[in-house]
């Protein structure tokens, strides 16, 4: 998710809300993890426009009527899902599963212990708190839990205006309220955006209720003064200053207050936090890369790369993206959209990036995303270039699938984040 201002042992994937403290703890801490099937599955395309909008690169309508073909096509068949009464076993939403894992949805409190239970993505590149909320239009929060705005909670004179896609129109505004918000077994006065309006394209998106930010507070987009992102509210009340995420297969995890060893194995690499001025993101330097097998040779190069748990694809150098499906038999690239394609039922090679001297591989198999057409056979490619000379890289879901990742906040002036693989993931 983009900024103007976007698991333990197997039971920890199985999709279960759950907060979940670990024992023998001096303080708070808790474990996070999704509202079983509620994700909607995203096909990636609209995140590559905003990418691309956002550094400055040129879109070709090609890729916005692919995009916009693409959309239709999802709600379509979330549709004919919600008609046929299809369930996934043990989701109290009905909604099909995200197979692709594209969405992950947390459950979050607002307003108390009489308040609503609300969807929302957690994301790391972005530091705001919005919700739907009873000032919208009311066709806009038809199948979503909206906020029902107080005005006794009002912060007058702050609102709020965001948006992710580098276009002057905004994708959420509104007023600020102070609520109650209760995240696992934390509950803490939250600043949050209670939309007056909300772009299209998170309107497509018919599961997500809020999006929270746990990136660097200086950015969020509520003014005229930057409010505390909820992560930094809680803090205090936390064993430890720190927080973690581990995505996967099936589910995801957020851990507060506490790194679980359950959910790593080997040595941590731990590096500086080297955030970008304007932009929330958590990023760092990577030393190098290698393509294909795990043990190939790395080539050594000095790599920005940014992290957010809430994005689909990863981004990165147009010289590796290229290297890689130029090794895919079948794999396209369209002039036009500037945009990679893959045969669904490929077996590519993976990716490995160095971290403070550890590699960290990806395999193949996680790079190939959401099928792009309705036969699904052509997948969109989970590993893209930005375009337009875009010197840093992004590393979403489909980089982070089989990591854990760690943030220590224990010195708030050189944050530092960790890197660890997963058990059973291949090294």
């Amino acid at each position: 998710m983009l900024s103007l201002a976007q698991a333990t042992a197997i039971l920890a994937f199985t999709g279960a809300a759950v907060a979940s403290p670990a024992p023998g703890a001096d303080g708070t801490t808790f474990s996070l993890s999704p509202i079983p099937g509620s994700g909607s599955p995203k096909h990636g395309l609209n995140e590559l426009i905003a990418l691309r909008r956002r550094a400055g690169v040129e879109v070709h309508p090609k890729l916005i009527e692919v995009a916009e073909s693409a959309g239709r096509r999802l709600h379509k068949a979330r549709s004919a899902a919600r008609s046929t009464g299809r369930k996934v076993t043990g989701s109290s939403w009905g909604w099909s599963e995200d197979k692709w894992d594209t969405e992950y949805l947390y459950p979050v409190q607002i307003g108390g212990k009489n308040g609503k239970t609300f969807r929302a993505n957690i994301g790391t590149a972005a530091a705001d708190f919005w919700c739907h909320s009873s000032a919208q239009p009311p066709e806009q929060n038809i199948g979503y839990t909206y906020y029902e705005i107080n005005p006794a909670h009002q912060k007058v004179g702050s609102n709020y205006s965001v948006g992710y896609n580098g276009a002057e129109i905004a994708d959420s505004y509104g007023n600020a309220y102070v609520e109650d918000v209760t995240i696992g077994s934390i509950t803490t006065k939250q600043t949050i955006g209670a939309a007056s309006g909300i772009s299209q394209t998170f309107l497509s998106d018919k599961n997500m209720d809020c999006l929270i930010g746990l990136g660097n507070s200086t950015y969020n987009s509520i003014g005229p003064e930057y409010e505390n992102n909820f992560f930094d509210n809680i803090k205090s009340q936390l064993a430890k200053p720190v927080f973690a995420y581990a995505e996967k297969k099936g589910g995801a995890v957020f851990d507060f207050g506490f790194f679980d060893p359950n959910q790593y194995t080997g040595k941590i690499a731990w590096t500086d936090n080297s955030p970008e001025e304007d932009w929330p993101a958590y990023a760092f330097y990577g030393d190098g890369f290698s393509l294909f097998d795990p043990q190939a040779k790395v080539t050594p190069r000095k790599m920005y790369i940014h992290l957010d748990a809430s994005t689909t694809l990863s981004y990165t150098d147009p010289d590796i993206v290229t290297a890689w499906y130029k090794a895919v038999p079948g794999s396209k690239y369209d002039d036009d959209q500037q945009m990679h394609s893959i045969p669904c039922d490929s077996k590519p090679g993976g990716f490995t990036v160095v971290i403070a001297g550890q590699k960290f591989f990806t395999p193949g198999s996680q790079l190939v995303s959401i099928p792009l057409d309705n036969e699904g056979k052509m997948c969109l490619g989970g590993l893209q270039n930005i375009g337009g000379g875009v010197d840093f890289s992004l590393f979403g879901t489909t980089w982070l699938k089989n990591k854990y990742i760690m943030h220590n906040f224990a010195n708030p002036n050189a944050v530092k984040i960790g890197f660890a693989m997963q058990p059973g993931a291949t090294h």
